[in-house]
Formats: C-alpha cells, sequence, structure tokens
C-alpha cells in the first residue's frame, strides 16, 4: 500500500486507531484489536442479530471497554460507530448494505469542524476549494470519511453547516502524532484541495437535526436524529474516563497514605458516574417509546455532561498529586494511567463543546 501520510511508517501505528490498511494485518504487540471484536458496528442491524440491540445494552458494551488502554477503546469504539452509523443512514447507496458480515465491515472515519475550510456552489453539488480537519476517529482501514464543511447554499443560523461523505481517493493526508491530544497513535490531518462533493453524498444540519434518512425499519439506532446520536456519545465516552480514572486508585497501598484527597477524588468520579448513568437512562426512555430528544434536551445533557466531565479531571488531579515526584514503579505506572484519563477527558470536552457548536449555532 502507497504511504499516504509523507513519509510516515504506516506499520507503526497503534492498533488501537483500528490497524494498518490491510484487511488483514497482524495486531502489533501491546495493542487493541477493536476491529476483530466487532466493535465498530455495534449500531448496525446484523443479519445474526435476531433481536436489535437496545441503547441501554449499547451503552453497556462501550463502558465495558472503558477501562482498556486508558478509556482510549471506549473512545475510539464510541465515535467509530457514529462514523459508520451516519453513514449508513444518510448515504446507503454510497456505504451499501448495512448488514455487516465477516466479508463486509463497515469502515469510516470521521472529523468534526474543520481548522479552515471553503466551498462554494457548483452545479450537481458543492465545491470544496480548500480545507483542513483533525478526526475526532481515524481508521486506516476506511474507505470512506464523513466531513463538515462550510454549506454555501444556506446563510440562515443552524444551516451553515453541511455534513458530506468523502471517498478516500479524494483526500491528502499529512502524517501526526496527534489527534484531541492523543500521543499514542498517529492520526493524520486530512486535507482537501478543489474536491467536488455531489448532492447525494451531502445532507444539510436542518436534515441532521430533524433526523432525516433511512429508517432501517423501525431501529432505534435509525430513529434518531444525528443530534441526539452525538448527544449520547457526549455521555459514553465519559464512562471509560470514570473507568479508567477509578481503576489505577483500587487497593493500592500507596493511596492509603491520603486517605482525604483519595476518598474526596473518588466520590468525585462516583458523583459523575450517577449523573452519566441518570443521563442515559433518560435517553434510554427517549428510545424505547420513540420520542425524539429535543434540542433544549440535547443541549441540558451536554451540559450535564461537561459538569459530570469536570468532576472526573478533578479526581484525576487530586489523585496523580498524591503521587508526583515519586520514583516508584508502581507510583509511575498510576501517573501514566491517569495522565490517559485527564488527556480523554479533555478529549471529550472539546468534542462535545464541537457538535454543541455545530448544532446551537455560533
Amino acid at each position: 500500500m502507497a504511504d499516504r501520510t509523507g513519509g510516515f511508517n504506516i506499520a507503526a501505528f497503534s492498533f488501537l486507531r483500528s490497524g494498518r490498511s490491510s484487511q488483514h494485518a497482524e495486531v502489533c504487540a501491546g495493542s487493541t484489536d477493536l476491529c476483530s471484536e466487532g466493535l465498530f458496528d455495534m449500531l448496525l442491524p446484523k443479519k445474526d442479530r435476531k433481536t436489535q440491540l437496545s441503547l441501554g445494552d449499547y451503552a453497556k458494551e462501550i463502558a465495558g471497554i472503558g477501562h482498556r488502554d486508558g478509556g482510549r477503546a471506549a473512545w475510539e469504539a464510541g465515535w467509530g460507530n457514529v462514523a459508520v452509523w451516519l453513514a449508513h443512514k444518510y448515504f446507503p447507496d454510497e456505504i451499501g448494505s448495512a448488514h455487516a458480515d465477516e466479508f463486509h465491515r463497515p469502515f469510516v472515519s470521521m472529523a468534526l469542524l474543520p481548522y479552515d475550510a471553503s466551498a462554494e456552489r457548483a452545479t450537481g453539488g458543492i465545491l470544496i476549494k480548500n480545507g483542513t480537519w483533525k478526526p475526532v476517529v481515524w481508521n486506516w482501514r476506511a474507505r470512506w470519511n464523513i466531513l463538515v464543511i462550510p454549506n454555501p447554499r444556506k446563510r440562515k443560523k443552524h444551516e451553515e453547516v453541511a455534513i458530506v461523505l468523502i471517498p478516500i481517493s479524494d483526500i491528502m493526508l499529512r502524517g501526526g502524532r496527534e489527534t484531541f491530544g492523543f500521543d499514542a497513535g498517529a492520526n493524520p490531518e486530512i486535507l482537501i484541495r478543489s474536491v467536488f462533493v455531489p448532492k447525494h453524498r451531502t445532507v444539510s444540519l436542518k436534515a441532521l437535526m430533524r433526523g432525516d434518512g433511512n429508517a432501517q425499519a423501525g431501529y432505534w439506532q435509525y430513529r434518531l436524529s444525528a443530534a441526539a446520536l452525538l448527544t449520547i456519545h457526549a455521555v459514553l465516552p465519559l464512562y471509560g474516563v470514570a473507568a479508567a480514572a477509578r481503576a489505577p486508585a483500587s487497593g493500592r497501598q500507596v493511596l492509603r497514605r491520603d486517605t482525604r484527597v483519595t476518598l474526596e477524588a473518588l466520590r468525585n468520579i462516583d458523583a459523575a458516574t450517577h449523573m452519566l448513568s441518570g443521563l442515559l437512562q433518560r435517553m434510554q426512555v427517549r428510545a424505547i417509546c420513540n420520542v425524539p430528544l429535543v434540542t433544549d434536551e440535547c443541549r441540558g445533557i451536554r451540559r450535564t455532561a461537561v459538569l459530570a466531565g469536570h468532576l472526573i479531571l478533578t479526581a484525576v488531579d487530586s489523585l496523580a498529586s498524591i503521587c508526583h515526584g515519586k520514583t516508584d514503579d508502581d507510583q509511575i505506572e498510576m501517573q501514566s494511567r491517569w495522565r490517559d484519563a485527564r488527556t480523554l477527558g479533555l478529549c471529550a470536552e472539546v468534542a462535545i463543546r464541537s457538535f454543541a457548536t455545530l448544532f446551537e449555532g455560533p
């Protein structure tokens, strides 16, 4: 395979980022193969699933891997599912059958708001003159990318952007070591120069908020609007952060030297988890009853998720301070894990604010 990154060694990329581009690539030692575990297509109605995956079960799947890789596995799986869901809901003809099987697994990358981008109307579609994005989730096996671009057709509030589906052949990649603060896997920047996107591969923000698109025979996943599903994923990655933050503190002798700080930090983590559980229960009732989340509800959920994330970050900082400057291997390991959890918490906050800007306007 050609190196699309301008010299970066693709074989060295962490498999946490869904592995190398080859469908038969070997898993690197010490990494997590989320693809082979079927964690990138949980929102799709699989052929071998007699009953649809409920929102509660889906949340448990994401939360269940929260402790792995410092919470990054939950982040990658959650946002990877969003990207696949968006592609199948709004661009089913381009992506193909939503019934994933062993040989046709869907892989889609996604970026939210661009660093900078400009587009203009063209006959039969949109011409993206230029743009630069950092992916919220990047998959080296993906053939398609979902991007947010300025919509040159609309000037009203809530209609200033559009979602487009771009094939991998239409983008350029610039190698990088960080995406939303991650430094363990190498995600690229996405560059676009003079790319035409036909109308059937664009969808307006209004349609996303309204929930238009492929209904897929009543699956709750497809009844949701994009705003609602992105709101759900303001909550789910934070389960991973909470699990990653709490795990190092369990049964560690070194933390017993400062019981007050430890207990206060754990209380903050538990309080954040309780807040997140309440949000999830509310969204689950909406999904079961087929009642859409309205804009104000989505906004309130995002704000509560930000508060929960703040509690977790405060707890992580307190726990890390106990081990600060220590040279014991166990303490160094704990510091490293809390550093990962803090990074992920900051990533979640950036993502929440990004799509809050996307769905609420400037």
